[in-house]
C-alpha cells in the first residue's frame, strides 16, 4: 500500500493526528518497518481485522499475547503466566472468554496481595515488591484484554499494560529520585521490545 493509499486508509480509521504525522510521505510497509509504538500497531491491527491481505483475530490475539509476555520480565508470580497461556488457547479458539477472565481475576488479586505483604513485611524493599507485584498484575490485564479485543482499545491496552509492567518496575528499582526518567527510559525500551515481537509474527502486511 503506498502512502497515498495507507494516509486515506488513516483518515478512513480516525487514526490520531501524531500517528498521521508520522506515517506521512510513507507507505504501510515504511511505517510497518520503523514504528516503535506498539499500541499503535496493535490498533492498526485491529481496526482491519480480518480484511482482505490483513492478519486475522487468532494471528492478532498471539501477537497481543507476545505483548503481554513481556511483562513477566518484570514478575515471577507464576499466576499471570497462565493468563497469557489460556488467553492463547483462547486465540486458538481452545478455551472460552470466561476461563480468560477467571485467570486474569485470579492472578491479579493474588499478585496485589503479594506486593502488599512483601513491602509491608520490609520497608527496604516495598518499592521492588510494589513494581514486582504490579508488573503481575498489568501482565494478566495484559492478557485478558488480548483475548477481548473486540473493541480497539482493548488491544491498546494489550499493550500499554505491558509498557506500564516495565515502567513500574524502573521505577521501584530506580528509587524515588531517578523515578521520572526510569519510567521514561523503560517505557521507550519496552514500546521497541514489542514492536520487534509483533514483526517477528507479522514481519510483512501487503496490501494494496
Amino acid at each position: 500500500m503506498n502512502s497515498q493509499n495507507f494516509m486515506k486508509l488513516l483518515n478512513e480509521l480516525n487514526a490520531c493526528e501524531e500517528g498521521k504525522k508520522f506515517a506521512n510521505g510513507k507507505s504501510l510497509d515504511e511505517v510497518w518497518q520503523t514504528l516503535e509504538r506498539a499500541d499503535w500497531m496493535c490498533w492498526l491491527l485491529v481496526k482491519t481485522e480480518d480484511k482482505p491481505g490483513w492478519p486475522n483475530k487468532s494471528i492478532i490475539r498471539h501477537a497481543l499475547c507476545d505483548c503481554a509476555d513481556t511483562a513477566l520480565d518484570y514478575t515471577t508470580d507464576p499466576r499471570p503466566k497462565e493468563t497469557i497461556r489460556v488467553a492463547r488457547l483462547y486465540a486458538d479458539g481452545k478455551a472460552t472468554e470466561k476461563e480468560v477472565d477467571d485467570a486474569r481475576d485470579a492472578a491479579y488479586t493474588a499478585a496485589w496481595s503479594a506486593a502488599l505483604v512483601a513491602s509491608w513485611s520490609d520497608a527496604k524493599y516495598a518499592g521492588a515488591a510494589e513494581a514486582a507485584g504490579a508488573a503481575a498484575r498489568y501482565a494478566a490485564e495484559a492478557a485478558g484484554a488480548a483475548a477481548r479485543y473486540a473493541a480497539w482499545y482493548a488491544a491498546w491496552y494489550a499493550a500499554w499494560y505491558a509498557v506500564g509492567a516495565a515502567a513500574w518496575y524502573a521505577v521501584g528499582t530506580a528509587g524515588a529520585a531517578d523515578g521520572d526518567a526510569a519510567r521514561a527510559a523503560a517505557r521507550v525500551a519496552a514500546h521497541k521490545t514489542m514492536c520487534k515481537l509483533i514483526r517477528k509474527r507479522i514481519p510483512k502486511i501487503e496490501v494494496e
